[in-house]
C-alpha cells in the first residue's frame, strides 16, 4: 500500500524549524507495511494545500499531514482537508471538554481560538492529545486514508504511536521488517564493494546504505523475517570490528554499554576535542555508572597543572606528540584511578600548523587495565569536523580494546 508524507508550515521551509518528522514517520510506515514514494513541504496556503492532497491521492491509498493543528489564525490543516475532500465540519463535544479539562490543569482559562481545534469531518476518528492541546484526525474517505497530525514532535511521535499506529495496524497484513547495521571507520563505496563481491542477498532482502556523519549504515528492508535476520548474521560477519551495532547504535552508546557490562570506569583528559568526547557519553541515559570524570586541558599549563605533563617535555615534543599523549593518560590514571584512561590531544585548526604537524595531527592514548597504547591520526575537514572525527576514534579505540581483551 502507497503512502505520502504532507508537511504544512511556513517555518519549516523557511529552514527554522527541522524537519525530524519524515524521518520518523517514513520509517515507521515502512515497518508498518506501507511504501512511502513521496514526501512534500508547502506553507500554510488553503490553495496549495488542496492542491497537493488531491495530487498525492491519486497516486497513493495513505496521505499523512503533520502541522496546521494549533488554535491560532494559519492553522487551517484540518478545515482545508475538510474542504478538498467535500467533508462538513462537525463540532466534536468531548473535544472541548478535553481542551477545557487540560487548561484546568494548567491553571489557565481556555480561549475561545481553542473552540477550532473541535472541528473535524463527522466520520473522522478524533486522535488524542496527551502532550498538547491540538487533537489529531484519523479520516477513511472513499477509499483513501488521510492522517493529520500534530508539527511538534513531542507531540507528532506519540500520537502516532498510541493513536495512529493501531487503526493503520488492523488495515495492513503484510509489515515490512526493518533492520539497520551501523558500522565505523570504512566508507561507503567499501562497504558497497565487499557486499557486491561476497555476498549473495536474496531477492526478498533489500539492502541499502545510507552515510551519516562518520557512520555508514546498511538498512535490510524485507517481507519475510527469517531472511533478514540471516542476511545480518552474514553482514556482521562480513564487516567484523567495523560493527558498532544494530538499529540507532552509536559509539557511545556501545562504550557505556561494554563498560556497565563489565563493571568498568572511565576518566578522560580532552585537549583538541575541548569535551566533546565526553559529552558524547553523558548524553547516554546512566552514563554516571561508567563516566568517572573529565578534565578539559586545553592549553599547556593545564596539562602540567592538572595532569602533571612535564613542562619540558612539552617543550622538547610539543603539546601534540606521541610523548605528550603518554604523558597525558599516565597523569589522568594517576589521578582517577578509573580502570580505563583516555587522553586525546592534536590540532584542531584553523591555525597552529607547522612544516612537521599538518592541522588535523591527533594524538589518543588509552590506559587500560592491561596495557597502554598511543593511536597516531592525521585526520581532514574544518575544525569541528577534526574534534567530531577525534571524538568518535577515541571512543572507537576503548570499543576495540574492550572487545580484543574480551576475546583474549
Amino acid at each position: 500500500m502507497k503512502a505520502a508524507l504532507l508537511t504544512i508550515g511556513n517555518e519549516v521551509l523557511s529552514g527554522k524549524t527541522l524537519n525530524t518528522n519524515s524521518q520518523f514517520l517514513s520509517k515507521s510506515l515502512n515497518g508498518l507495511g506501507f511504501d512511502v514514494i513521496e514526501q512534500i513541504t508547502i506553507p500554510d496556503d488553503e490553495t496549495m494545500i488542496i492542491t497537493a492532497l488531491n495530487r498525492l491521492l491519486k497516486d497513493v491509498t495513505l496521505v499523512v499531514t503533520t502541522g496546521g493543528l494549533g488554535p491560532t489564525y494559519d492553522d487551517i490543516t484540518i478545515p482545508t482537508i475538510a474542504k478538498a475532500l467535500g467533508c462538513d465540519l462537525v463540532l466534536h463535544e468531548e473535544v472541548i471538554r478535553d481542551i477545557e479539562e487540560k487548561f484546568k490543569r494548567f491553571g489557565r482559562k481556555m480561549g475561545d481560538n481553542n473552540r477550532s481545534q473541535a472541528y473535524f469531518p463527522s466520520k473522522a476518528v478524533v486522535l488524542g492529545n496527551p502532550v498538547g492541546t491540538a487533537p489529531g484526525m484519523y479520516l477513511a474517505h472513499e477509499g483513501k486514508i488521510v492522517v493529520a497530525l500534530p508539527g511538534p514532535p513531542r507531540e507528532n511521535i506519540p500520537m502516532f504511536n498510541h493513536e495512529t499506529k493501531p487503526l493503520l495496524t488492523a488495515i495492513q497484513n503484510q509489515p515490512i521488517h526493518l533492520m539497520d547495521l551501523v558500522l565505523f571507520g570504512i566508507g561507503e563505496s567499501d562497504v558497497e564493494n565487499m557486499i557486491q563481491e561476497n555476498l549473495t542477498v536474496p531477492g526478498a532482502v533489500r539492502l541499502a546504505t545510507y552515510v551519516k556523519p562518520l557512520y555508514v549504515t546498511v538498512r535490510l528492508t524485507a517481507t519475510v523475517q527469517s531472511l533478514m535476520l540471516e542476511t545480518m548474521k552474514a553482514l556482521e560477519a562480513l564487516f567484523g570490528h567495523h560493527v558498532v551495532g544494530k538499529d540507532d547504535c552509536l559509539l557511545e552508546e556501545k562504550v557505556y554499554h561494554l563498560l556497565k557490562e563489565r563493571g568498568r570506569t572511565l576518566s578522560l583528559a580532552e585537549s583538541c576535542t575541548g569535551g566533546l568526547v565526553s559529552s558524547l557519553l553523558v548524553s547516554v541515559p546512566g552514563s554516571s555508572e561508567i563516566l568517572d570524570g573529565a578534565f578539559i586541558t586545553y592549553s599547556n599549563a593545564y596539562k602540567t597543572r592538572e595532569l602533571g605533563v612535564d613542562p619540558a617535555l612539552i617543550e622538547a615534543e610539543g603539546a601534540v606528540s606521541e610523548a605528550v599523549a603518554r604523558a597525558m593518560v599516565l597523569g589522568l590514571k594517576e589521578r582517577s584511578g578509573s580502570d580505563y584512561c583516555l587522553a586525546i590531544t592534536g590540532i584542531a585548526g584553523p591555525g597552529g600548523e607547522t612544516p612537521q604537524k599538518k592541522v588535523g595531527l591527533t594524538y589518543i592514548a588509552l590506559k587500560t587495565p592491561e596495557n597502554l597504547l598511543v593511536r597516531k591520526f592525521q585526520f581532514f575537514g574544518d575544525r569541528n569536523t577534526i574534534r567530531l572525527r577525534g571524538a568518535l576514534n577515541a571512543l572507537n579505540l576503548i570499543r576495540l580494546e574492550i572487545l580484543k581483551e574480551s576475546i583474549e
